[in-house]
C-alpha cells in the first residue's frame, strides 16, 4: 500500500499536466485588451478556444486583481452585453463603426466602447466606470494590437447584438 501511495503522484502527473494545460492560459483567445494611457492598469477580454466561456480580466501592475464572472463556464456569455453598429459611408456621411461591451460587477458598470471613424482614420477606445450616479470615463491606447470589440459580432449566437431595441 505505501509503494501505491509513493507511485500513485507519479502516475497522476500526465493527467495533471492535461488538466492544467486545458484550464491554463494558454487554452484562452485574448480578443481584445484595454489598457490606459499613461496607467498601470489593464483589461482584458478573453474566452475559451472552444467558445466554453468569455471572461474580463482586470491587471494591475501586472497581477490579477479579478476575474468576471468568476467561474468560467457557459453561463458566462450571458453576463455580458455586446452592441455593435457599422455604417458605410456615403457622400452625406462618413463610414464609422461603434462597438462596446458591458458588465456590471459588485454595483460598478463597466462600459467598453471602440468608435473608429474614415474621416479621422483611427479609433477611440473608453471604458466608463459607473457606481450608482456617478460616472467616469478614461481613454485608452488604441494600438491594433489590443484586438478590438468588432470580432465580438462572429458570436451572435454565443453573444447577440443589443445594439437595436427589441
Amino acid at each position: 500500500m505505501k509503494r501505491l501511495l509513493l507511485f500513485l503522484p507519479i502516475l497522476l502527473l500526465p493527467v495533471l499536466r492535461l488538466s492544467a494545460q486545458a484550464n491554463g492560459p494558454e487554452a484562452d483567445t485574448i480578443l481584445f485588451i484595454f489598457e490606459q494611457s499613461p496607467g498601470d492598469e489593464k483589461w482584458i477580454l478573453k474566452k475559451a478556444k472552444d467558445d466554453r466561456y468569455l471572461q474580463a480580466h482586470y491587471y494591475r501592475h501586472d497581477t490579477l486583481r479579478w476575474q468576471y464572472p468568476a467561474l468560467a463556464d457557459t453561463t458566462s456569455w450571458n453576463a455580458f452585453t455586446f452592441r455593435g453598429y457599422r455604417r458605410n459611408g456615403g457622400i452625406e456621411n462618413e463610414g464609422l463603426t461603434e462597438h462596446s461591451l458591458e458588465f456590471t460587477r459588485h454595483d460598478t458598470l463597466y462600459r467598453f466602447t471602440e468608435w473608429t471613424s474614415a474621416r479621422e482614420e483611427g479609433r477611440t477606445l473608453e471604458l466608463l466606470l459607473r457606481i450608482g450616479d456617478n460616472e467616469s470615463t478614461f481613454y485608452g491606447k488604441t494600438d491594433e494590437k489590443l484586438g478590438t470589440l468588432m470580432i465580438l459580432e462572429e458570436f451572435s449566437d454565443l453573444l447577440p447584438n443589443r445594439y437595436w431595441p427589441e
